[in-house]
């Protein structure tokens, strides 16, 4: 049945990206209770389209043509292009807990984040589930939707909407990068 299952999913995305790209590779792990299903082609900025709009839509279509086979399988799958959401999922895992130690727990400030899907909030509520001091929610419908990391009750901060500072976590990443590159730079000045 797992086998069926792997054939259906390769074949269900093959069907849907071959007729767009001529070098296709799809390969499919198992990741605990889910499949990672690696896409990679010629094209994979194509697949991959603005903030990955268009690996939403390709996961989400594969996701309905499957269950339609397979109706009481509710095993996940994640499809990837170019490891693209690998990349994101790293950058989520690296700079979150450093935007809630500095903004939230040292600054007392309340944090939205902005330009993550479903799948990313997610992972930021599992992430910082466990930090003391912080606390996550969604706000927002739709596509609208965003992430809050405020402090709690019991820590000092602001936890209001209205004061929250809005951060890209892509935008965070460059502006601490050019901080501790020009603190290297300023340091090597003054040896």
């Amino acid at each position: 049945m797992e086998q069926e299952y792997e054939k259906v999913l390769v074949d269900t995305l093959r069907m849907l990206v071959e007729p767009l790209v001529e070098d296709l590779t799809i390969t499919v792990s198992r990741e605990g209770d889910q499949y990672r299903v690696n896409v990679n082609s010629d094209k994979n900025e194509l697949l991959v389209g603005h903030r990955g709009e268009n690996i939403k839509a390709i996961q989400h279509i594969t996701r309905v043509i499957v269950h339609i086979k397979f109706p009481d399988n509710k095993t996940h799958f994640l499809i990837d292009v170019g490891e693209f959401k690998k990349v994101r999922e790293s950058l989520i895992n690296s700079v979150v807990p450093e935007i809630a130690k500095t903004e939230v727990i040292e600054k007392g400030s309340s944090i939205i984040l902005v330009k993550l899907n479903g799948y990313e909030r997610k992972m930021v509520h599992n992430l910082l589930d466990e930090i003391k001091g912080v606390e996550t929610t969604s706000i927002g419908e739709g596509s609208e939707r965003k992430l809050m990391i405020r402090p709690t009750e019991d820590s000092a901060g602001v936890s209001s909407v209205e004061n929250a500072i809005f951060i890209d976590i892509e935008d965070y990443k460059t502006i601490v990068e050019s901080d501790e590159s020009k603190n290297g730079e300023m340091n090597e000045e003054r040896e």
